[in-house]
């Protein structure tokens, strides 16, 4: 990397957001950590967006203009354009705490041969309150080892407070621009199969909840092609455990948002087409069975069929 070249590139996708777009490109120029440029990408806005971008005036500001092609195009579009050392992410309504990019360069500086790095975050429906994650807010920083165990439930890295070495990103290291959920929980997901993430408990961002055009994700289709991806990775490393646990919670919660929208057949054809995903036979023929009751008695069925499957020793 050159040395003129800055720490960080801050990448803002950008699709009609010009009520908060100001909101989040000032979180990142008042950062305290000054060494970055912003790449702020308009993907195919048809609101106001792309004039409040213009009208900020900042030399750190890099503009892309493009066709709409989606969240994931639109970051790769950056990251292609990006001229920094590590890469970040910052959605165009939520926002950076003024010491995020000071603590993830503190977190380089103590881990420097590490290439994938992530902060803690805040809801912003309870600003200032946790955002439930597999840790608390604390001041630690350490080497997450098993990230497919500690989030096969969820996830604690966002896209906000994800930050990856650019020269990693560049080994075909994009966004799925075909995933229409979850492309930044696969690409955490295939990141992590080389590169061991290192995390910070402080949180330094914040999510807006509440801002418009956030996916719902009970609208949205049975989430195959994101199955699928996990799937082909899986064969990367064919003995690793955690690894198909993870998919197979993954799976396991696909099936209950859509069980929970009564769309059972569409969760039996899912589960049959991705029965080598479950660890074993019964906890495959236990989510069949489930896939053609109603989701209101799911409780009380799964405590039923693992006494059936399980039975307590009567002695």
């Amino acid at each position: 990397m050159n040395s003129m070249s800055p720490k960080f590139s801050v990448i803002i996708p950008l699709y009609n957001k010009e009520k908060y777009i100001k909101r989040a490109i000032d979180s990142v120029l008042n950062q305290s950590f000054q060494n970055f440029e912003l790449i702020v990408v308009n993907d195919g806005s048809i609101d106001k967006s792309l004039d409040v971008v213009r009208s900020i005036c900042s030399e750190k500001i890099v503009v892309i203009d493009k066709d709409n092609g989606g969240e994931s195009s639109a970051r790769n579009a950056g990251i292609k354009k990006a001229k920094g050392e590590f890469v970040c992410f910052l959605d165009g309504d939520d926002e950076y705490l003024e010491n995020h990019l000071k603590i993830l360069r503190d977190l380089i500086e103590e881990f420097p041969t590490f290439n994938f790095f992530a902060t803690n975050s805040y809801d912003s429906f309870k600003l200032k309150e946790e955002l439930k994650s597999a840790f608390p807010i604390s001041t630690d920083s350490f080497i997450v080892n098993d990230y497919y165990v500690i989030c096969k439930n969820r996830s604690f890295v966002t896209s906000n407070t994800a930050c990856i070495r650019k020269e990693v990103l560049d080994f075909n290291n994009l966004f799925d621009e075909n995933l229409k959920f979850g492309p930044d929980l696969e690409m955490w997901f295939r990141l992590c199969l080389d590169h061991k993430l290192v995390f910070c408990s402080v949180p330094t961002a914040i999510y807006r909840r509440e801002a418009e055009q956030r996916v719902m994700s009970d609208l949205i289709d049975f989430n195959k092609e994101f199955i699928e991806k996990l799937v082909f990775n899986i064969q990367f490393q064919p003995n690793n455990f955690k690894l198909k646990k993870y998919v197979e919670a993954k799976l396991v919660q696909e099936c209950k948002r859509h069980l929970r929208l009564n769309k059972n057949s569409e969760v039996r054809k899912n589960i049959l087409q991705f029965r080598r995903v479950f660890s074993n036979n019964l906890l495959f023929a236990q989510w069949l069975v489930i896939s053609f009751l109603p989701f209101k008695h799911l409780s009380e069925i799964r405590l039923y069929l693992r006494k059936l499957i399980y039975p307590r020793n009567p002695l």
